[in-house]
């Protein structure tokens, strides 16, 4: 049967953790972004406070995001996980349903930062058995985790990473022409595994 007579829509909720980033805005992005049958929601776990501000917070808005996934899922198609630990830990829990799809877009993994046994190795694993796809904003963090866990490789995409900010050149111009003059750019996003070279 075809989709288009169905007239049935195709539900996404897409789980954030944006900071300053007004709902309408976040809703009219969503609305405009992909062609086709969508229907789309979003959750933004960044609005919500429980103890003021700091890490604790933002576990405890990453573990409610989770609850709230868990108790709506039967809502959604899919749902796309932009903050990766709301993912990895929604992957902790047992999954014991096939809709809707868990798709997590994530930056774990580095051979020489993950070691053998530790916890972040832990939740990669579990994150490839629960979701249904795993996206990285690197071809060759992809390819890492394809050639270590080829079992799974068909879950493993990577995209790029789209940057809005406007950054000019009298700020960063000098330091980005002494780290290289054959980069335009360059992307550092912590002292985890997030730092690429380029990003277009």
């Amino acid at each position: 049967m075809e989709h288009s007579k169905t007239n049935k829509k195709i539900k996404n909720l897409f789980v954030v953790d944006w900071k300053n980033n007004q709902p309408e805005d976040i809703q009219k992005l969503l609305n405009k972004g992909i062609p086709g049958d969508y229907q789309w929601s979003f959750y933004n776990c960044h609005e919500k406070r429980y103890i003021g501000t700091g890490i604790a917070n933002r576990y405890i808005s990453y573990f409610l995001a989770v609850i709230y996934i868990l108790r709506n899922k039967k809502k959604y198609d899919n749902i796309i996980i932009w903050q990766q630990m709301i993912g990895l830990i929604l992957c902790l829990f047992p999954k014991f349903y096939s809709k809707p799809k868990i798709i997590i877009t994530t930056i774990l993994y580095s051979p020489d930062r993950v070691k053998t046994r530790s916890f972040r190795l832990f939740l990669l694993k579990n994150a490839l058995k629960k979701a249904n796809a795993l996206v990285y904003y690197s071809n060759g963090m992809a390819q890492n985790v394809r050639e270590v866990y080829p079992f799974y490789a068909e879950k493993i995409f990577s995209t790029f990473l789209p940057i809005t900010n406007n950054v000019g050149n009298a700020i960063y111009g000098t330091k980005l022409a002494e780290i290289s003059k054959t980069k335009n750019s360059v992307f550092t996003g912590g002292s985890s595994d997030r730092d690429f070279e380029t990003v277009i």
